[in-house]
C-alpha cells in the first residue's frame, strides 16, 4: 500500500492508525457525533474518507497552506480536528493561523514528526502556555523513524510541571 498511489499510506508503513486514532476519535466521538475536521495539503483522497468511517456526517475539508494562509481565508468555521503533515509546518505562522481555527475542545495533530526534533521544541516553546502539547511515539512499533505524532490542544487547566517536564 505504501508504494501504491491509491492506497492510504497512513495505515502502512506508519501504524499510528491503528494504535491511536481509533482510540482518540473514539473519545472525540463522544462528544461530537459529526466533527469538523481540516485535512491540510492531504493529496490522497482516500485518506480523507477513512474519517468519514469514524463519524456519523463529518464535515471534512482539505485546503492547501497556500489557501489556509491567505487574509481573506474563511475562518469563521472552528474545526475539532486539524491534521497536518510535519513538511507542511517549516513556518510557525502556520501553526499559529491553525490555532485561530479551533474549537474549544479543538486538537491540531501534525503526523510523521518522529525525525524533526528542532520543530517539536519550536511548537513546544511557543505554544507551552496556553496550549497542551503531546507526543505519541510509535517508533519502535514498526522501527519507522517519523512514526510518530504531536497533538496541540487548548489547555483547559493550570500548568502541571510535572506533566511539562515529562512531555519535554
Amino acid at each position: 500500500i505504501k508504494y501504491n498511489p491509491f492506497g492510504i499510506n497512513r495505515l502502512w508503513p506508519n501504524s499510528y492508525v491503528e494504535l491511536f486514532y481509533n482510540s482518540y476519535f473514539n473519545k472525540i466521538y463522544e462528544f461530537e457525533k459529526s466533527p469538523n475536521i481540516l485535512e491540510v495539503n492531504q493529496l490522497n483522497r482516500l485518506n480523507l474518507e477513512v474519517w468519514d468511517s469514524f463519524f456519523d456526517t463529518p464535515k471534512i475539508e482539505n485546503y492547501n497552506v497556500e489557501t489556509i494562509m491567505k487574509k481573506n481565508f474563511y475562518d469563521s468555521i472552528k474545526y475539532d480536528i486539524i491534521i497536518i503533515n510535519n513538511k507542511y509546518i517549516n513556518d510557525q505562522k502556520i501553526l499559529f493561523k491553525l490555532k485561530n481555527l479551533l474549537k474549544a475542545r479543538g486538537t491540531i495533530i501534525v503526523e510523521d514528526i518522529g525525525r524533526e526534533s528542532k520543530k517539536v521544541i519550536n511548537i513546544y516553546i511557543n505554544f507551552l502556555i496556553k496550549y497542551n502539547i503531546e507526543i505519541y511515539d510509535y517508533r519502535f512499533n514498526r522501527f519507522i523513524l517519523n512514526n510518530s505524532l504531536l497533538l496541540i490542544r487548548k489547555r483547559r487547566h493550570k500548568i502541571n510541571i510535572f506533566n511539562v517536564v515529562k512531555n519535554l
